[in-house]
């Protein structure tokens, strides 16, 4: 089906932990998908009908179902570039790169919180006030600014560090800003999970709300697709899991 490359291995005590962790997780997760469809739940996104995830939102936007031909023609390889990846590469963090006066951070808020509410003078851009029903946790975010913008943050659903080794380190510097603030890749979410997730990829995080592991697998496919990036053999196993359940 796919083609496989190899590289050098970590230790093999480091990869049966790992490869345990992994099919641990996914085992939850499928008993959870399974038990769902038993109960007579459709596949559907998870907060497509919530006042507090607007139409065009990640929620209410992201289909439930995987495109299986996208799937399909992904490249399965191990990840792995001629260099490190720097956040750098990617230029500089939320840019206005469709000239809408607004940097990307703001344009997703805005996209993707209810209720907004923005500070005067900035032409409804700079959100401070807006409610997220998160999607990573299922937990509803009352968002104020004053309170420090670490309560949302805006997470590249490949990661930046996992997109570097999955493809992008080939990129020219305007693609790799492009990505980056592509509301395709982007979704707004709680800081803690962001964090947590950092640069792992499909096959190592997803997130704790199984409501949304259809969307998340969904999405994790389609910007792969569209950016021509390689997926792993772990996180191919698991898409390919994954569909079956998510259809």
């Amino acid at each position: 089906m796919h083609s496989a490359l190899r590289r050098s291995e970590p230790l093999r005590g480091d990869l049966l932990h790992h490869d345990l962790l992994r099919r641990a997780l996914l085992l939850a997760l499928l008993l959870a998908l399974l038990l769902a469809s038993c109960l007579g739940a459709s596949v559907l996104p998870a907060s497509a009908a919530d006042p507090r995830s607007p139409t065009g939102s990640w929620s209410a936007a992201t289909p439930a179902t995987i495109d299986q031909g996208e799937l399909e023609a992904l490249d399965v390889r191990e990840p792995g570039a001629s260099s490190e990846y720097d956040r750098d590469d990617f230029g500089p963090a939320w840019q206005d790169i469709d000239g809408n006066d607004c940097d990307t951070r703001n344009d997703i808020l805005t996209r993707d919180l209810s209720g907004e509410e923005y500070e005067s003078g900035t032409g409804d851009c700079e959100v401070i006030v807006g409610v997220l029903k998160d999607p990573y946790s299922g937990e509803v975010i009352d968002f104020e600014k004053s309170k420090g913008s670490s309560q949302i943050d805006i997470d590249h659903i490949v990661p930046l560090g996992a997109a570097w080794d999955a493809g992008a380190s080939e990129w020219t510097d305007s693609e790799r800003l492009a990505y980056a603030n592509d509301p395709e890749v982007l979704a707004a979410v709680n800081s803690s999970d962001n964090r947590s997730k950092s640069d792992s990829t499909i096959g190592e995080w997803l997130p704790e709300n199984t409501e949304v592991t259809c969307q998340y697998a969904s999405s994790y496919v389609s910007v792969s697709a569209k950016y021509d990036l390689s997926i792993s053999p772990a996180d191919d196993e698991v898409l390919e899991d994954l569909s079956a359940q998510c259809g």
